[in-house]
């Protein structure tokens, strides 16, 4: 199995060296997102051993709480059921801060693709109104100002449906490249933020979010056999777009504060990409495996200040529930038992609002973090 996941094994546990909580915030690390894991598999289980936090049967949960501010170790190992072989195991440093800290003005730029561009709200369970509302960036900023700290001014030149007041560099099926052909296309970054973002000469640029992955490596309604084999060979070459567009940033400001998030794992099962009427045949599986890959490789490159100290890798994409995050309705099995009434995932990549407003708190606490430093 090793051999045909090539550089991934079905088990292992893919996680950064250090994960940021902001306290009053909610993290969850959903095994079937941390790991590479089917959602519901009863062959592997989960240990953890940590200071905070509980493990439920989905995920390890950290509601965290003023009196946890500091650093706690979490380990978390994955084993065979029959067996108890230990199949991986990964030991992170939790940092849980101040969600007050910080002090000052800063403009921030989020870059990104239609996770950070659009909302999925409404009751779940039922008919879920898609639109363009940006909750990530909103809710990110929503959470921000009511933190007290420094004053977050987010720039970009696409602004949110319902508040204008956040804008950003993102729109839906973007890649790392549409972000480096735009700021190109601008004469570089700084006649990017000073002329098309508005912010006039000497402004600023102390943070910038960028969350790529699934649209760099997917073939989006082509129905593919041997996607994961199609999306893997496209890895390095998205790595390198990452780097210029990192170095594009800081040539223009070299004192940015970078957070590459990691991205969110597409939906829980197939019923996702079936039900959305845009991708009917995709397989997700696939394309999760491949997910799960292209972090591997940014962790390899960015964590630790592999490649740069002014870039962090953040969790916040792994916070969205592939499952509940995501939406679904309640309708029947099939048109022979309308009686019967089964959960069914709607969307294979937008999440609700809810799955949206979880990435944006990761968002918030890498932010936090940050600022604590």
């Amino acid at each position: 199995m090793a051999d045909l996941l090539q550089d991934i094994f079905y088990g292992e546990i893919i996680l950064p060296d250090e994960i940021h909580v902001a306290a009053d915030r909610e993290m969850n690390l959903w095994w079937s997102t941390a790991a590479v894991y089917e959602e519901g598999d009863r062959s592997i289980y989960f240990e953890v051993k940590c200071d905070v936090g509980i493990t439920t049967a989905r995920g390890f949960t950290l509601n965290a709480k003023r009196q946890m501010i500091g650093d706690h170790t979490l380990t978390i190992r994955s084993r065979e059921l029959h067996t108890r072989r230990i199949l991986s195991e990964k030991t992170v440093a939790v940092h849980i801060v101040d969600p007050y800290t910080g002090e000052g003005k800063k403009n921030i730029l989020f870059i990104g693709d239609s996770r950070s561009v659009q909302s999925s709200n409404g009751p779940q369970g039922y008919r879920i109104r898609e639109q363009g509302n940006e909750t990530t960036t909103v809710e990110t900023k929503r959470l921000l100002d009511m933190s007290k700290g420094a004053t977050f001014n987010f720039i970009g030149t696409r602004p949110a449906e319902f508040d204008r007041s956040v804008r950003n560099l993102a729109n839906n099926g973007w890649t790392y490249l549409s972000a480096i052909e735009t700021i190109e296309n601008a004469g570089g970054i700084i006649p990017y933020v000073e002329n098309e973002c508005g912010c006039g000469k000497d402004a600023a640029l102390d943070y910038a979010v960028i969350q790529y992955g699934a649209n760099d490596i997917a073939d989006w309604h082509e129905n593919n056999l041997d996607q994961y084999e199609k999306s893997v060979a496209k890895i390095d070459g998205v790595i390198e777009n990452a780097k210029k567009l990192v170095d594009m940033l800081l040539e223009g400001y070299p004192e940015c504060r970078i957070i590459i998030v990691l991205e969110a794992s597409n939906c829980a099962n197939q019923d996702g990409f079936a039900y959305w009427g845009a991708t009917d045949n995709d397989c997700m599986v696939e394309q999760e495996f491949a997910l799960k890959a292209f972090r591997k490789k940014n962790i390899e490159v960015f964590d630790n200040g592999a490649y740069s100290k002014n870039v962090t890798l953040s969790t916040a994409g792994l916070w969205c529930d592939r499952l509940y995050g995501y939406p679904y309705v309640m309708a029947p099995a099939s048109v022979r038992s309308l009686e019967s009434r089964v959960l069914r995932l709607t969307n294979c990549v937008h999440p609700h609002d809810n799955g949206y407003k979880q990435i944006a708190d990761g968002d918030f606490s890498t932010i936090k973090y940050l600022e604590s430093k």
